[in-house]
């Protein structure tokens, strides 16, 4: 026969303190990671509470764009600038959507910089050895081309004038 074991109370109370502390510690990685993920809740704003520029800056408004695009909204009381809070969650509620446009899949080639050249007026339209379609079409399939210096064949030499 086997013996059984036989766990006594101070085994018991030692196993749960092990676990209470284990819970403890988990709690306590639980709140920094929540730290990390955002330090600080904001807090909700006022419609009644007067606002002041620096006090806004955690919302996101920032004393440059507030005195450019919003000074309409900047109220003065003697020497202090401040804003109501309604007037802030009226600017969050007109703010421009950030995904506005659809995607779309047309590769987009780069424009050319400097003068332009003579070679870049075409001389037909529906001449596709053009060098603005051949461009295009390199743009399209990602390739890049390079050409540091172009010469062109000739079969007579060429003459320096005497």
């Amino acid at each position: 026969m086997t013996k059984k074991a036989v766990a006594t109370a101070s085994d018991l109370i030692g196993a749960i303190q092990r676990i209470e502390a284990s819970v403890r510690r988990i709690e306590m990685a639980i709140a920094r990671l929540a730290n990390l993920i955002e330090p600080a809740p904001l807090r909700r704003i006022n419609p009644d509470r007067r606002y002041r520029i620096a006090e806004l800056e955690p919302f996101g408004l920032k004393p440059g764009l507030l005195y450019k695009r919003h000074k309409h909204l900047i109220r003065k009381d003697g020497h202090l600038s401040y804003m109501l809070g309604r007037d802030v969650l009226a600017l969050n509620e007109t703010a421009p959507k950030l995904a506005g446009k659809t995607p779309t899949n047309t590769a987009i080639v780069p424009r050319r910089r400097g003068r332009p050249r003579k070679d870049a007026k075409r001389s037909t339209p529906d001449d596709s050895t053009d060098s603005l379609t051949i461009r295009k079409v390199a743009a399209e399939h990602n390739r890049i081309v390079r050409v540091h210096c172009w010469m062109q064949l000739r079969s007579r030499p060429i003459r320096k004038a005497a």
